[in-house]
């Protein structure tokens, strides 16, 4: 978790953006830490990763 949260942090391609996001999500509630890092995703301007952020925080959350 803290090697995707890095590499989400430090991505400017949309779609590593979108993949480590997606990773994120798979760890569910165990990717608790990442949360800071993915919500600014909910605003990116690539609309694939906002929808992904935006479901990878539902998974973390316990909402999907």
């Amino acid at each position: 978790i803290p090697a995707l949260t890095e590499c989400l942090e430090a991505a400017t391609n949309s779609r590593v953006r979108q993949a480590a996001a997606d990773a994120l999500g798979k760890y569910a509630h165990d990717a608790v830490s990442a949360v800071p890092s993915l919500q600014p995703l909910a605003y990116d301007k690539d609309p694939v990763v906002r929808s992904t952020a935006e479901r990878a925080l539902r998974k973390i959350n316990g909402r999907d």
